[in-house]
This record gives structure tokens, C-alpha cells and sequence, in this order.
């Protein structure tokens, strides 16, 4: 028994390395989204993914946008392709992307925010968020569904249509089935994507609607408050 709990101990201590210094990607998620920040050169590559285990049923389901606050550097929207393995519901034209591949012309960029609840200065958004985000902020890309976005709910992020979803979630509007690759240039210079990436929070549905996620030391201490009651129920056993 006292052998099985030192390993369990050790199990955590080495899980908490991994957790925190695996990779320079910082992944950051909740049960129903999940964005990952990594870095490559002078750009910023941003996936953001619907994980959710169930489908939509309703707008406010559906994931549209993430803030986040990377403080000292402004930005340039590049790209926005669909991650991979990921495609594109209900198109209103072909399979949903441009001559390009890319869906840009669907998501705009926005820096230099303030008042956010979580402090967030930047934020990429499928939609206009009560005017925040605008036709002069999109990623370079055509127009794939009237109206001019960011306006509506077209090509927020779903993980599956649940069958009992209402009409404007089941082929009024296009929508993006798993994630989206965004890429922003502008770093000037290696970055430690953890200590400088804070903030984040998830927009839901057509208007501003953000849902802050725990930090990521938060996250780790929750993972080894799980570890010490496994422990501690070992020892109780």
C-alpha cells in the first residue's frame, strides 16, 4: 500500500511538470471550447475548436469568438482556414471556403480593447459583439454568406447539430463543424506564450456573451487538488 501511494504522489508531481512546461503551445479549454496559442517566427497562430460532447440546439450554443489579452504587441490578421479535419455546414456556395481555402472574410480582429471582464485587449469574432468588431477588422478572405460579416451567427463553431436543434441551427446559416486556424502576425520576438497569454474567455451565440475560463495555474492546481483526494482516499482505504 505505501509503495502504491508514493507512486501515486510521483504519478502527480511528473503529470504537473507536463502540464506546465510539455510545450511552448499554451492549450486552454472548458468542457465546450478549447483554444490553443502557438507561435511561429513574427506570427501568432490561434485554433479555436468546439468540444463540446453534445450538439447545438440553440444559437447561444454555438461558439463565435475568443478575447484574450496579449499585452505590448499589435497584431495583424493573416489567414483563416478551417483546422484540420473540420468542414463546413449548411454552405451557401460550394464546400463553404473561398477560391483561397481560406474563411476570413467571416472573422474580424480587434486589439487595444478595454473593460473587458477578464481584462482581455484582443479578440477574433465571427460576429459584431454590440459593434465591437466591424467590417474594417475581418482577416483577408471573400465574402462566403450575405450579410457583410462579422453580423449574424454564419460560420460560428459547432461540434454536431443535436436533431432536436431549431431552425437557426440546422441549415438557416452556415456554420463551421470543429475549429478554425487563425494566424496573426506581429510578435517581435520569442514568447513564452504561458506568462504572457491571460484572459481568455469564449464568446457564445450572435452577441457579447463572453465566458471567462480558469488560468492555467489555476487549472494545475485543481489537477493536483484531484491527485492529493485520490491519495488521501488510498490512505484511507
Amino acid at each position: 500500500m505505501k509503495e502504491k501511494m508514493a507512486f501515486l504522489l510521483v504519478f502527480c508531481a511528473v503529470s504537473a511538470v507536463v502540464v506546465s512546461q510539455a510545450s511552448a503551445d499554451l492549450s486552454m479549454a472548458t468542457s465546450q471550447a478549447r483554444v490553443t496559442f502557438a507561435q511561429d517566427g513574427s506570427n501568432l497562430i490561434v485554433t479555436l475548436e468546439n468540444i463540446s460532447p453534445v450538439g447545438v440546439m440553440v444559437p447561444v450554443d454555438v461558439l463565435t469568438g475568443v478575447f484574450f489579452n496579449l499585452p505590448g504587441v499589435t497584431l495583424t490578421p493573416v489567414s483563416a482556414f478551417l483546422a484540420p479535419g473540420s468542414s463546413v455546414l449548411f454552405p451557401s456556395t460550394g464546400i463553404g471556403v473561398d477560391s483561397n481555402g481560406q474563411i476570413g472574410g467571416e472573422y474580424g480582429y480587434v486589439d487595444g480593447l478595454t473593460g473587458m471582464p477578464s481584462g482581455a485587449n484582443m479578440v477574433i469574432s465571427a460576429v459584431g459583439l454590440d459593434d465591437i468588431v466591424g467590417p474594417p477588422d475581418l482577416f483577408p478572405g471573400g465574402l462566403l454568406w450575405d450579410p457583410k460579416s462579422p453580423n449574424g451567427l454564419g460560420y460560428g463553431i459547432v461540434n454536431g447539430i443535436d436533431p432536436d436543434g431549431n431552425a437557426k441551427v440546422s441549415g438557416a446559416v452556415p456554420l463551421v463543424q470543429s475549429g478554425v486556424v487563425f494566424t496573426l502576425s506581429g510578435l517581435l520576438g520569442p514568447l513564452d506564450l504561458e506568462s504572457n497569454i491571460s484572459g481568455v474567455m469564449f464568446n457564445y451565440g450572435t452577441e457579447f456573451n463572453p465566458n471567462p475560463i480558469p488560468a492555467p495555474g489555476a487549472i494545475l492546481l485543481g489537477s493536483l487538488g484531484l491527485c492529493m483526494v485520490g491519495w488521501w482516499q488510498r490512505r484511507k482505504a
